[in-house]
């Protein structure tokens, strides 16, 4: 906050920001730490348990497993920035332009564990989720549609269920009615979410909008979203790279990977 002495702004101890879209997926995945590549079994199907007449031989049922692959991707940014300015700033600009590099990275991050295709990035939980609601219009969404999505899931996991989706998507579904009552219930206590069918609501702008084919809507447990991280945020300057321009260069990097663990955890509504 900016601080004031006699009504004058103490401008040396301020750097106006440009503000970024708000992320909160990150906070609802699983993160780890890794070494390396690592290779995770995943249940497919527990098997069934039976009843067994005395003498008769047990039935085989056997668990089957696949395997989930996390490979750790690489995100980069270098800018440069004048001699100048370092030198004659009054605040901190190294430490600023490494807070700054830090957001930067948060909205491409956000954006691949959202919506990520997997090319040389993690698979977003969008691709990662199995349909439970079909759309019957390409724009528009219903109280019914939102119900048959709710009910897709196991119980085990609606009872730690998260909605996803973003905020044009969020105007759209705050009109719905039912029985002449909003469905979409403010919370009464502060801090607390807003709540959908009793479950709180993510808003995140990195999820799809209502359109053609499109998967806007998700709902499930979000902690079956697994991000590996290799290693946290490297910060190096560059002093001699750009020196003909009287330059400084600063380069950052990190290699993290994310994938939905299980595709029945999470589901979503699949527009017409």
């Amino acid at each position: 906050a900016p601080m004031f002495d006699d009504g004058q702004a103490q401008l040396q101890d301020m750097i106006i920001e440009t503000m970024s879209p708000a992320h909160n997926f990150l906070s609802y995945a699983t993160s780890i730490n890794i070494g390396g590549e690592i290779t995770v079994p995943v249940q497919n199907a527990i098997g069934d348990a039976s009843w067994t007449a005395e003498g008769a031989d047990a039935s085989l049922q056997d668990t089957t497993f696949t395997q989930l692959k996390f490979q750790p991707q690489k995100a980069t940014r270098i800018c440069q920035i004048s001699r100048e300015l370092l030198a004659d700033s009054y605040v901190d600009m190294q430490s600023f332009l490494a807070g700054m590099f830090g957001r930067s990275f948060d909205i491409l991050l956000n954006a691949a564990f959202v919506n990520g295709d997997g090319s040389s990035k993690p698979t977003g939980v969008t691709d990662g989720s199995s349909k439970g609601a079909d759309a019957a219009s390409a724009t528009v969404i219903t109280f019914d549609e939102l119900q048959t999505l709710f009910y897709s899931l196991k119980e085990s996991y609606r009872a730690n269920g998260t909605w996803l989706f973003n905020s044009t998507t969020a105007a759209e579904i705050r009109g719905l009615k039912a029985d002449g009552r909003y469905i979409w219930e403010p919370s009464g206590a502060l801090g607390q979410p807003d709540t959908l069918l009793g479950r709180p609501v993510a808003i995140n702008d990195d999820c799809e909008q209502t359109a053609t084919a499109k998967k806007p809507i998700l709902f499930g447990d979000l902690s079956y979203y697994w991000v590996t991280w290799r290693e946290y945020m490297d910060f190096q300057r560059l002093d001699e790279l750009y020196a003909l321009a009287g330059n400084v260069g600063l380069r950052a990097e990190l290699r993290v990977d994310g994938k939905l663990t299980s595709d029945e955890a999470v589901k979503h509504i699949l527009m017409a």
